[in-house]
């Protein structure tokens, strides 16, 4: 049923919280929208305790492509609910935050093979250390991102 991890819960929700703030500001960053902060806020507590919801009590800690595809389905939402876009502008952000976070798991995947390649089983193993690994290079992406003003695509200029 895809790969369990084991993770104490008040870590998972507290990366959990670093993780939706992560990809809100990296949706923001490489499509040039601003959003209301309270919105922004609102939003991101909603999708924090319908994640944490749906890992508990649905998939039982399991990571799947049905559940990621069901969390990338609830940040479409979400970045309706936040941007007050259209629909369409909506899985334009979705996509680049989708393809951003390949970007940020395949750079884990090569910088955990190539530095603990000799015991890259008991690294998977360690879920918290990979989540923080993941993060960390999440956010390194979008304020590398940030400060050197790069855009992959300028959400308001998109007539739909």
């Amino acid at each position: 049923m895809g790969i369990k991890y084991v993770i104490h819960p008040a870590i998972y929700f507290v990366m959990l919280i670093f993780e939706v703030v992560g990809m809100n500001l990296a949706a923001g960053v490489f499509t040039a929208h601003k959003s209301d902060k309270t919105r922004f806020v609102i939003g991101s507590a909603v999708m924090v305790i319908l994640v944490l919801l749906i890992d508990v009590f649905i998939f039982d800690f399991h990571k799947t492509g049905t559940r990621s595809l069901l969390i990338m389905g609830l940040l479409f939402f979400q970045f309706k609910y936040v941007g007050q876009i259209s629909f369409a502008k909506c899985g334009v952000q979705t996509a680049v935050l989708f393809l951003v976070m390949i970007i940020a798991d395949t750079t884990v995947l090569l910088f955990a093979k190539l530095v603990f390649a000799d015991s890259l089983a008991l690294l998977y193993d360690n879920y918290i250390f990979m989540y923080a690994l993941y993060l960390s290079i999440f956010y390194m992406i979008t304020f590398l991102a940030s400060i050197m003003n790069i855009r992959i695509i300028k959400l308001d200029k998109i007539k739909v």
